[in-house]
């Protein structure tokens, strides 16, 4: 694939630090490109000046959302912190034409409605106990027992559902 030079893509590179501009701008290239498609989208609310993208580590998940915990590099923090998944990895969302039946915390059965065909998804590259997050706070639309979950997963790794080979 080719990048050109003014992309957003081709700016960034492996162990740069990802400034909130940035984030800000693929953010809102996200935004437009969703209603071009006119599909349903959850609206964040770009991060503003100044805003802070917080380093933790995974340690378990629930059906819409991480348990993770602060880490600077050396200390983890001693509090769980939920922090929201992604919007496509969230076991409340909905796609038109398709049926999703969970099987684990990474795995489930996606059935396409028109015609009965089935696939079985997981979440590729899995989560792993201590990977690194990276969240910001946003309106996430994720709330556990009435709160709101205010962080949300960057997915800097890319996680995404994909079929399991085996």
């Amino acid at each position: 694939m080719s990048v050109s030079k003014t992309s957003l893509l081709g700016r960034y590179r492996a162990g740069k630090p990802i400034p909130a501009r940035f984030l800000n701008a693929v953010t809102a290239r996200a935004e437009r490109a969703a209603k071009e498609a006119d599909r349903k989208t959850i609206a964040y609310r770009p991060l503003g000046r100044g805003a802070k993208v917080t380093r933790f580590r995974y340690k378990s998940m629930s059906g819409d959302y991480l348990v993770c915990r602060t880490w600077d590099g050396t200390t983890e923090g001693d509090t769980d912190v939920k922090v929201a998944k992604p919007y496509l990895l969230r076991e409340s969302t909905t796609r038109t034409g398709y049926t999703y039946n969970y099987t684990g915390d990474q795995a489930r059965t996606s059935t396409k409605t028109s015609d009965g065909s089935t696939e079985d998804q997981v979440i590729v590259p899995a989560y792993v106990e201590d990977d690194e997050i990276w969240a910001t706070k946003a309106d996430t639309g994720v709330t556990v027992g009435g709160v709101d979950v205010t962080y949300i997963d960057l997915n800097l790794d890319a996680r995404a559902w994909a079929k399991d080979v085996g």
